[in-house]
């Protein structure tokens, strides 16, 4: 979940989205340093921001912005200086305002570069991918990741390697090794590929979040938000449970042997008899069917440390294997793969969220666990002339 401000802030905003409040929509031209170029909010008049982790930009964004002056300078038929898009970003921030207008929680939901436009008249279509986008070129001259080095490290200088400058990354001591990683001139590697690949071997993930900050994270364990049908969601989950390549209903870690004993350090942990894909729900004739995880680590030397992996790894392959899908009021702060919960009438569980779609006008709503296209109506949208840093 983004970072809104002081944690009192975020209190206050998740129940506000519940309830009646007030919606608009700043949207900023930037050049591709972040440098504030203009505020063209006034010119929004529908569109929306799209979360999916199976796509290469995991934050797409899509707008029609009114231009019948032809004044932004995006299209062909503007051959003045400025109209070559590809220089260029969009920032979009989403607020919320109790209806009284008498606080604004801000959030920046997408920033990245511009990839297409389109006009039709006085309306330019613009589509946006996320910032990831300016490193899928093709590495052009080979690159050498020295053995030893942090992998944390490493993913810094790869990305440093494409111009970004602004980072949040967690520290973890991993490092490179056999001999090293020798990046060689291809098309089939790019500097995103490279990066992602390091932060995988970690269990990370990387990510740009909605200010176009280049996040390096664990993947979230502890659910940031609550879909309730008293309160955002506003249509049924749907849930489906899906045994992939990843699943597991079974783990057992086997670590190191502890000082002064003789005994490596071993837990097992089994998947709960409620969980629809429990050995005993997925199994046959009264025989339980265990699907099993067994990972070693030597560096696991306590039954404390061992039970918490254990713990980690079954949850994640558990949620991992759950897809949940329903309609809600948009829930602007939600970051790619948060844990969530929801909590119906008929139902309730947690997934990870992997899709979502939110609309940039006032009366839209958002998909949850699927993608859909927002069908703008243009006299809803309300926008905001307000420079956010």
């Amino acid at each position: 979940m983004i970072d809104i401000g002081h944690p009192a802030e975020m209190r206050a905003l998740k129940p506000l989205l519940g309830k009646n409040h007030r919606v608009d929509v700043i949207l900023q031209f930037m050049d591709l340093s972040h440098n504030h170029i203009s505020d063209q909010s006034d010119r929004l008049m529908g569109g929306q921001v799209n979360i999916d982790t199976t796509g290469e930009s995991t934050r797409t964004a899509s707008m029609d912005l009114r231009d019948p002056e032809n004044r932004l300078k995006l299209d062909d038929n503007a051959p003045a200086d400025g109209s070559l898009f590809f220089t260029k970003m969009f920032r979009i921030i989403f607020v919320v305002s109790p209806p009284d207008n008498s606080v604004h929680y801000a959030v920046p939901i997408f920033t990245g570069p511009i990839s297409k436009v389109t006009r039709n008249g006085p309306i330019v279509s613009v589509e946006c991918q996320g910032k990831e986008s300016l490193s899928f070129a093709s590495i052009w001259a080979g690159r050498t990741l020295k053995k030893g080095i942090k992998k944390t490290e490493a993913i810094l200088k790869v990305m440093g390697w494409t111009g970004e400058t602004k980072f949040k990354f967690i520290d973890k001591d991993a490092r490179i090794g056999g001999t090293g990683i020798s990046a060689a001139r291809t098309k089939k590697f790019t500097f995103w590929k490279l990066a992602k690949m390091l932060a995988n071997s970690m269990n990370l993930q990387l990510f740009y979040d909605g200010r176009g900050v280049l996040r390096l994270r664990r993947i979230p364990g502890h659910s940031v938000y609550t879909f309730r049908d008293d309160g955002v969601m506003l249509t049924p989950p749907q849930v489906n449970y899906e045994m992939n390549e990843e699943f597991c209903n079974a783990v057992e870690i086997i670590g190191g042997k502890p000082k002064g004993s003789k005994k490596k350090v071993k837990y097992k942990l089994v998947a709960p008899r409620s969980h629809p894909l429990s050995p005993w729900n997925i199994g046959r004739n009264g025989t339980p069917r265990y699907v099993p995880k067994i990972i070693e680590d030597d560096s696991i030397k306590s039954h404390k440390i061992a039970r918490a992996r254990a713990k980690r790894e079954l949850q994640n392959s558990l949620v991992e294997s759950v897809d949940v899908s329903f309609d809600s009021l948009p829930v602007p702060m939600l970051e790619e793969l948060d844990y969530c919960r929801y909590n119906s009438n008929d139902s309730h569980g947690t997934f990870r969220l992997k899709q979502m779609s939110i609309p940039l006008t006032v009366d839209g709503t958002s998909s949850i666990g699927y993608l859909k296209k927002v069908k703008p109506r243009y006299k809803g949208t309300r926008r905001r002339r307000r420079h956010h840093h």
